[in-house]
Parts: structure tokens; sequence; C-alpha cells
């Protein structure tokens, strides 16, 4: 066998390898992920994200409208629930506003609704949604 033929072989293995994992990642499709929340009050309010006890992210969610709090995409099955992918927990507040308090949880699943839509082939859509009312803020 000459040095050419010996030099050649592994450079073929490793085109062969990498062409098979375009390929194979190019047949799992992308899965969106949103996670959004509509302010159905008054007031405008501060959702802040914790990891660890620790700020990871504050929103903004202005008085009867809706803020996007993730949307991302990811190869893999669909998410089943509305656990959280990002932080550990939510917290909600009015924004300016020591007085008041909301009172829905935003940690239990039983606070989101969730939709998702989609295929295997196609790629899934996964939207949760909580709604904060003003039923839901009460004075401290």
């Amino acid at each position: 066998m000459d040095i050419k033929s010996m030099l050649m072989k592994p450079i073929y293995t490793v085109f062969i390898l990498l062409s098979t994992a375009c390929v194979m990642n190019s047949c799992d499709p992308q899965n969106t992920y949103r996670k959004s929340i509509y302010n159905q009050t008054d007031k405008d309010l501060l959702v802040t994200e914790y990891l660890n006890k620790e700020i990871l992210n504050t929103y903004t969610v202005d008085n009867n409208s809706e803020s996007l709090i993730y949307n991302f995409s990811r190869t893999g099955g669909p998410t089943g629930t509305c656990k959280f992918l990002l932080g550990d927990s939510l917290g909600v507040q009015v924004k300016n506003n020591t007085s008041l308090i909301v009172t829905k949880n935003l940690n239990i699943e039983d606070s989101w609704v969730r939709n998702s839509s989609g295929s295997s082939a196609k790629g899934y859509l996964t939207e949760c949604k909580a709604v904060i009312k003003n039923t839901d803020v009460i004075l401290k």
C-alpha cells in the first residue's frame, strides 16, 4: 500500500462520518417553545425570573398587554409541560406599588395554559400562556 492511499483512507472515513451526521441532524426538525404572560389588569407588572435565588431576568408586562418571556427552538421532542426551562421560579409583583400583591402563582403548572401543534416531521410549536386578571391583584 502506498503513502497516498494510506493518507486518503482516514480522510474518506471522516468525510463519511460528517456527511452522515449532517443528514441525521437535518432529519430532526426544530421545535419551538414560547412562554408568555398576558396582563389583563389595569396595572403594569414586574415579572422576575430566578435561578438558585439569584435574579436571572426581569420583564415588565404593561397593563392590558402580553409579553413573551421565552422564545427559542431546539431539536428533539415537544415539551410536554409548561415547566421552567431556564430559571427555577418566577415572581410577579405590581410595578412601583408595594401596597398591592399578585396572588397568581406562576410557579405551578395550573397557572399556565398549554397549546401544542405540529408534527414529528415538521416540528412542534408549544405555547404556554399565563393570564393575570384584576382579581389576582389585592391589597397587601
